[in-house]
């Protein structure tokens, strides 16, 4: 055999087919495959930054829904002529300042579950474009 350093010209020819038949696969693996995969990588490596953006920006929104509402809470009272206790405007601090947080960390989490998501699909044999992204790999 071959790999015992002894072989027939024939097992020689045979391997060097079989030895180009590998080149050739992995130089096809280099044309077609390797640069999607880079540029997979580099999407689900940059989704990182994109989910914070994306989670700052809900945030803001966030914060300026809460804002509004507090706002318009203390509009509607004194319209009524409504005047809190200290201890009534604490309360109702406390209320606001919770369900603004609470808000918060659920828009976080939904954000982020959304690029998990997207990574997921991609990397189980979606498109870019059609996880969103507008770049479409392959071909």
């Amino acid at each position: 055999m071959c790999g015992d350093g002894g072989g027939t010209k024939q097992e020689f020819a045979q391997s060097a087919r079989f030895a180009g038949v590998a080149r050739n696969l992995w130089d096809d693996y280099q044309q077609r495959f390797a640069p999607v995969q880079r540029t997979l990588a580099n999407t689900l490596l940059m989704d990182g930054l994109d989910a914070n953006r994306q989670a700052d920006a809900a945030a803001d929104t966030v914060g300026k829904a809460f804002d509004a509402q507090r706002a318009g809470f203390d509009l509607d009272s004194s319209r009524r002529g409504l005047v809190l206790t200290p201890e009534q405007r604490t309360a109702a601090d406390r209320q606001f300042d919770l369900g603004r947080a609470s808000a918060l960390v659920a828009n976080r989490n939904a954000v982020r579950q959304g690029v998990l998501d997207t990574d997921t699909a991609l990397v189980g044999g979606g498109t870019l474009s059609s996880a969103g992204r507008g770049i479409q790999m392959g071909g």
